[in-house]
């Protein structure tokens, strides 16, 4: 795998494949994730106010590099529809090495192009 950055897997609920797609276009062409993979249609429950509440929502997966996620993780919450958006995010501890490798080059703006 090439040095330096870190991948991070990110996760992000959006209300519509729409709004999903909105950020995950934006997110792409900047070269600030390698890829977005879409779940629609998602079953959601929450704690929100007071009571339990039920949403059908879009779940995003992104990939990155950790030199990418500050600017990934702000642009998401401002361009996100809702008050407080889920986005979590962890390091790739491993994985599949060219795959690995895709995503870095990917974000480095190395493929693609």
């Amino acid at each position: 795998m090439m040095d330096n950055p870190k991948v991070y897997v990110v996760q992000v609920t959006f209300p519509s494949l729409e709004d999903a797609q909105s950020v995950s276009s934006a997110l792409l062409n900047r070269h600030w994730v390698a890829c977005a993979q879409h779940c629609s249609n998602v079953q959601s429950m929450f704690f929100w106010k007071n009571q339990v509440e039920k949403e059908l929502e879009c779940v995003v997966t992104y990939k990155t590099t950790e030199s990418f996620l500050p600017r990934l993780m702000t642009y998401v919450e401002a361009h996100h529809p809702y008050d407080t958006p889920e986005c979590l995010y962890w390091p790739v501890t491993g994985g599949n090495t060219e795959y690995l490798d895709w995503v870095i080059a990917s974000t480095e703006g190395l493929v693609g192009s």
